[in-house]
């Protein structure tokens, strides 16, 4: 099963290093992984380590949505036929994904923050509710915080999983280190 993620950070934050740590132990016999980032992306030196493809797309750093970078994902997708579509941030790539139509869009929601009266109500609220139903199929939401930021903003927790972020397991000291 092909997989593409797609992670706008230039740098490496929380979002990179769960993505990091899941291509460490994501069975390569399964899936195979592509991971496209921003161009000069310092992922891009650690993915390439653990064996993972890595396309650097110049112009798509720090940015959620573009309509320019919609071309170039669904180019992107066109090309390399993923049978999932998973972003961390990039709506650019899930609307991609979704006009590609061959593949489940997964979005996963790093972060909670304070949502502004204005966005809990009537039409923001209903505006971001639909964007994120219409451009993903599955949602996971790293938190509890996140889950409610999410339905807070309107989005259908059917379609919200909450997946708390693994990490690496911790090796055993003995007495001898």
């Amino acid at each position: 099963m092909r997989v593409i993620s797609v992670i706008s950070d230039s740098n490496i934050g929380g979002a990179g290093n769960v993505l990091v740590n899941f291509m460490k132990f994501a069975d390569k016999d399964k899936f195979l992984h592509t991971i496209a980032l921003p161009q000069g992306s310092k992922l891009t030196e650690k993915l390439d380590s653990l064996g993972v493809e890595t396309l650097e797309i110049p112009g798509i750093g720090e940015k959620s949505f573009d309509r320019r970078h919609v071309a170039r994902f669904l180019r992107l997708f066109r090309e390399k036929r993923p049978d999932i579509v998973h972003t961390h941030a990039s709506l650019s790539a899930r609307v991609a994904a979704r006009l590609y139509g061959k593949c489940a869009i997964v979005h996963t929601r790093h972060s909670a923050f304070v949502i502004p009266a204005a966005a809990k109500k009537f039409p923001r609220r209903a505006l971001s509710g639909f964007i994120n139903s219409l451009f993903s199929d599955v949602i996971i939401a790293i938190s509890p915080a996140c889950y409610e930021n999410l339905v807070d903003l309107g989005t259908d927790p059917r379609k919200i999983v909450t997946l708390q972020n693994g990490v690496e397991p911790q090796k055993r000291l003995t007495g001898a280190e």
